[in-house]
């Protein structure tokens, strides 16, 4: 994550938000948030995809910046 300047921003909370029906997934003990590295990086926990089928796009948000990137992301059985 960057600031407006272009500068890593660490220590921010993000989360990560999947689609709530149809093709989706879950994130690992019910825990959807990260914080931002030294570097400004944040992992998500660990993701399963459900049993359905199709694509579908898990967004990450963080207060205060209004960027939220997309992860397109796809069940297949």
């Amino acid at each position: 994550m960057k600031d407006a300047f272009g500068n890593r921003v660490p220590n921010v909370t993000v989360t990560f938000n999947a689609p709530t029906s149809g093709a989706s997934g879950t994130f690992a003990g019910g825990v959807n948030t990260a914080k931002t590295n030294a570097q400004g990086v944040a992992t998500a926990p660990v993701f399963t995809g459900n049993g359905t089928t199709g694509s579908y796009t898990v967004t990450a948000t963080a207060q205060g910046h209004t960027t939220s990137p997309g992860f397109q992301l796809t069940n297949t059985n």
